[in-house]
């Protein structure tokens, strides 16, 4: 929970509308919904909208999607800890991906495709953010490689 968050609270606004695009990005893609339905969704108005994010739209699925990069990286660190083969924690991963995937009917996909098959403008934004965010699993899985092959 973050910590401006009490247990009977809402999350922060910026926390709302950052939820509202990961669940667009998954259900309906980045050009499925507009600004009203996300505002809506996030109970927000939208100067908190811009305050947040004065880049609009792209920039608020930017974070969303930093969001959801956070999230993959710590889950496979922890699945890392507990496999020796890094192979083994990605299957598992997999697994997992595939669960949700499942558990929603096949209807809330991968936000990160979204994005990457989305119109350049999007993709741009995305890319340019020198976050490297598709590197940071690839990187964590790379170290672990490396610790299982040379016994670091």
């Amino acid at each position: 929970m973050p910590k401006n968050q009490t247990q009977n609270s809402q999350p922060p606004t910026r926390d709302q509308l950052v939820g509202a695009m990961l669940t667009a990005l998954r259900t309906k893609g980045f050009h499925g919904v507009g600004l009203s339905e996300l505002l809506a969704q996030a109970q927000a108005p939208k100067g908190v909208l811009y305050h947040h994010f004065p880049g609009g739209k792209t920039e608020l699925a930017v974070a969303a999607i930093d969001h959801v990069v956070q999230h993959i990286s710590s889950r496979l660190e922890h699945l890392l800890s507990q496999h020796r083969d890094p192979s083994q924690a990605l299957a598992q991963w997999m697994k997992d991906a595939q669960k949700a995937l499942l558990g929603s009917g096949y209807e809330a996909g991968c936000p990160l495709a979204t994005i990457a098959l989305g119109t350049p403008n999007a993709r741009q934004a995305w890319l340019s953010t020198g976050h490297g965010l598709i590197w940071r699993p690839c990187s964590i899985m790379s170290q672990r490689k490396a610790q299982a092959q040379f016994g670091w």
